[in-house]
């Protein structure tokens, strides 16, 4: 059993990503035949309109494209500037949210930082022509993420506190293969499919997985691409770093989070 991602760039050989180092060898092709691989899967938001943890694959400047097929509003760049801004990041240090002003593709627009996730409300309505349009796939251009990331990208979280982290690959991760440093060992995404409190993590809306024990709800502690996830302090200083290696052959689940109403 082998797991090809395809992504050496160069030689005649693939890099086995599964456990067995079974290192495939191509035939009839030399460097020139490689090419620059760009994020190659979408994800599908379904369900009504909500909030969704999200991140991306690739970095910079990308919310207005990764964010296209969506209802955005009160930012630069978005489908309307008036109105309250429906796309948030976390300020870890104060543990507060804050609104996104813009998301152009160039120039001043917020840059997207690998690694990290963010908050979307999805508006069901994604045309505001008073219809539900979902499901939507999103996708973003550019070449995926090849280096590893660490969450915070500056500075850490404190003991108790959390930090919105995200997939930075268009694969799948394994939690259980993400290095942390002073964070705690279970990770959770929200899910309303089950549950109806969200500021309750025992209720059954979260999805949750500790690797030390090697349980809970979120399956094998697979984190799907676009997929943000929480982590939280647990001694002070504390980071991550998710690393090509922490790739999965397995494929995760990408979570909706609480419902709410349409606009």
């Amino acid at each position: 059993e082998a797991y090809y991602q395809m992504s050496d760039g160069s030689g005649t050989t693939l890099t086995d990503n599964s456990t067995n180092s079974n290192t495939g060898t191509l035939t009839n092709m030399d460097d020139d035949d490689w090419v620059a691989s760009t994020a190659p899967v979408g994800c599908t938001i379904s369900g009504n309109s909500g909030f969704r943890m999200m991140s991306s694959p690739v970095a910079g400047q990308i919310y207005s494209d990764l964010l296209a097929e969506l209802w955005t509003q009160g930012m630069t760049g978005a489908d309307v500037t008036d109105g309250t801004a429906n796309v948030w990041t976390l300020n870890v240090a104060s543990q507060s949210w804050t609104a996104l002003t813009d998301i152009s593709g160039s120039g001043s627009g917020a840059s997207q930082t690998a690694g990290t996730g963010f908050l979307v409300y999805v508006f069901a309505d994604t045309d505001w022509d008073g219809d539900s349009d979902l499901p939507v796939t999103l996708s973003v251009a550019g070449t995926e993420n090849s280096s590893s990331s660490t969450v915070p990208s500056s500075g850490s979280i404190a003991d108790g506190d959390f930090a919105l982290a995200g997939n930075p690959y268009a694969s799948t991760i394994d939690f259980d293969n993400i290095t942390l440093s002073n964070v705690a060992v279970t990770t959770s995404v929200w899910n309303d499919a089950g549950g109806t409190d969200p500021d309750n993590s025992s209720d059954a809306g979260w999805k949750t997985w500790n690797k030390t024990s090697q349980s809970g709800d979120l399956t094998g502690g697979l984190i799907a691409p676009y997929q943000g996830f929480w982590i939280e302090g647990a001694g002070g200083s504390g980071t991550i770093t998710i690393e090509t290696a922490d790739k999965s052959s397995s494929s995760g689940t990408f979570y909706r989070t609480l419902d709410g109403d349409n606009m």
